[in-house]
């Protein structure tokens, strides 16, 4: 599939192929684990490359919807950040293409790509930033606060723990975050820029410009220059 005078027929018996183990996944441990999930990076990369490389010519034919169809059954599959960047490169691209070209019943596969690629991504990021707190124990009182601000429910997939977020925020609007120096309030601050844009989660938007005003206070209390590098 990554050869650019690839034939039809051929993409079609590849794409059979994945379409079968994803069917069979779900079901078959083994076919997950041993089938599907090693070759994860190497479908998602020929996938992205045959889709952007073929723009709207094979996004408007079977086989482009075939590909991006399987973009989006992939997405509970990922493990890492790299691989969510990868998937969402074409499919967000897609998205931008007229109907034409990409039909509804595409259109909503591709949409509900995105909340499962977000989830495992910020994971990712908070296991990231858990290894930082590892290696500089003086992270370790935002440890939690990150973890809780970018927590998810574990009943239901990809909603938001919102009674841990309003915790977090909670701890965030006491006289603790008043003591806080530019390095814990870096990786906060990043989180409360995002969630302050949210214009369908009121309550992460209205906690969030609080949080804003209470850094605005700190800054506006400090005359020695400490929070002038800091990198947001």
């Amino acid at each position: 599939m990554m050869s650019p005078n690839v034939k039809p027929a051929v993409i079609s018996r590849v794409l059979d192929i994945i379409e079968a183990v994803l069917s069979l996944s779900p079901s078959d441990e083994e076919v997950s684990s041993l089938v599907l999930r090693p070759h994860i990076p190497k479908v998602l990369k020929c996938l992205a490359t045959a889709i952007e490389r073929s723009k709207d010519a094979a996004a408007s034919n079977i086989l482009g919807h075939r590909q991006i169809t399987i973009l989006s059954e992939l997405a509970p599959h990922l493990t890492d950040a790299k691989q969510a960047l990868i998937l969402l490169t074409p499919v967000s691209l897609s998205l931008k293409k007229p109907s034409k070209v990409v039909p509804g019943a595409v259109r909503v596969g591709v949409v509900g790509v995105i909340p499962p690629v977000h989830h495992s991504t910020r994971s990712a990021l908070i296991s990231a930033y858990q290894k930082l707190v590892e290696a500089g124990p003086s992270l370790s009182p935002l440890s939690s606060l990150v973890d809780g601000l970018n927590t998810y429910s574990t009943r239901r997939m990809d909603e938001l723990d919102f009674d841990r977020r309003f915790f977090a925020f909670t701890q965030l609007d006491g006289d603790s975050s008043r003591t806080f120096t530019p390095a814990h309030l870096t990786p906060i601050l990043c989180n409360i820029l995002y969630f302050v844009q949210d214009t369908e989660e009121l309550t992460l938007h209205t906690n969030s410009a609080t949080v804003l005003r209470i850094f605005v206070d700190i800054v506006s209390k400090t005359s020695d220059g400490e929070w002038e590098g800091i990198p947001i």
